[in-house]
């Protein structure tokens, strides 16, 4: 095994200023990780102001072998970058890869925002050439340690997913758990994969529908101010019929969205899901013990939530959606009125515990609530 120098590894992968591709969105991705193998998280820096976190995308096998080090899970990272209110012309852009105290800049440089609108949304050729190398690396299930392998075990174990069952991913990005999930269903199972980002839905109808006839993936219309401003102002139902899935899982999306959105969905979601169908799904929950940790300083990446919406908490004044929380009785009130009955588990407790909260033993990042239909 060959040895690592820094315990922090970064790069993005391909000249910034080709993936402005329009004059409201900037397209970042790459790859990161840590020598421990731990999670890590990448910001998004322009004009020296943080403008988002960014999201997991595909294992990066070419990565792993590249520095032999079966131990560190490679992901590759993508962020879209809302620059709707920036002046045309060049800008200054930074990416920090981070690791508890660690910070690490991977890349400094520039982009130009322009009137020009890219002929393809960016990413396609790029991850295209990666496709060979990138789905094999989460084609295995433990073939690497990755949040990905331990949110399938979740989902397998308290979801009761069946290898013939019908399954809907919301906030899919390139398919770092809908794979997975795709592999382990049989023919008669379905996976449907489904995002607000087109290029990464385009992504996996081109490179991942074509190699598994069982998965789908669907553009929804959603609005998200941490991505887009130009979604219709009226919440739509989604676009399935009713009854429609044996399971839904959302892994972290409504830590991204503010209450009234979570309250419709909760709704659909009992309309689209079977009868006794469940949901698994991610959130930064508030209760006695994550307000501990918040006032001792041991959640991850220092959360504190300490700004209070209507219903909602979150940590940026200048885009709330970075980072939303919610206290545990008003998730409880949300579910209850959306006819989704909350499942305990084997410690009576409503949810399942994240890293976040600073329990370095839990097996997932975020919060995790799993409920069932009671209507269908």
């Amino acid at each position: 095994m060959c040895k690592i120098e820094n315990s922090l590894y970064g790069e993005i992968d391909f000249p910034v200023d080709t993936y402005c591709f329009d004059s409201k969105h900037l397209l970042v991705a790459g790859w990161a990780f840590h020598e421990s193998g731990n999670d890590v998280s990448v910001e998004i820096l322009i004009d020296k102001k943080s403008q988002t976190i960014a999201k997991w995308g595909l294992p990066r096998k070419d990565i792993l072998d590249k520095y032999c080090t079966e131990e560190s899970y490679i992901s590759g990272f993508f962020a879209t970058c809302l620059i709707k209110k920036l002046e045309y012309g060049s800008h200054r852009l930074q990416v920090l890869v981070k690791y508890e105290e660690q910070c690490k800049c991977i890349f400094q440089g520039s982009f130009i925002k322009s009137n020009d609108v890219a002929s393809n949304p960016p990413g396609f050729e790029f991850y295209s050439s990666m496709i060979d190398h990138t789905i094999p690396a989460g084609a295995s299930v433990g073939s690497v340690r990755s949040s990905a392998t331990n949110f399938l075990k979740i989902i397998k174990k308290d979801g009761k997913l069946k290898k013939n069952n019908s399954v809907l991913e919301i906030g899919c990005g390139f398919g770092r758990f809908a794979l997975p999930v795709a592999q382990f269903l049989n023919k008669e199972g379905n996976m449907v994969a489904a995002d607000i980002l087109p290029y990464t839905v385009h992504y996996l109808s081109e490179n991942v529908a074509k190699r598994y006839s069982n998965f789908k993936a669907v553009l929804l219309n959603i609005n998200n101010d941490l991505y887009f401003d130009n979604h219709d102002d009226d919440i739509g139902k989604l676009p399935f019929d009713d009854n429609s899935f044996d399971l839904i899982y959302l892994q972290s999306v409504f830590t991204h969205v503010r209450p009234n959105l979570v309250k419709f969905y909760l709704n659909e979601f009992n309309r689209i899901l079977k009868p006794g169908g469940r949901s698994l799904i991610t959130y930064f929950i508030l209760d006695k013990k994550s307000r501990e940790a918040i006032q001792n300083g041991t959640t991850a990446n220092n959360y504190k939530f300490k700004h209070e919406g209507e219903e909602f908490y979150y940590e940026s004044l200048a885009l709330p959606e970075i980072s939303i929380a919610y206290d545990i009785s008003k998730l409880k009130e949300f579910y209850k009125n959306a006819g989704l009955d909350i499942i305990h588990n084997s410690f009576s407790q409503s949810y399942m515990r994240g890293r976040w909260q600073g329990n370095s033993k839990a097996i997932i990042s975020q919060d995790c609530i799993i409920a069932k239909s009671t209507t269908g």
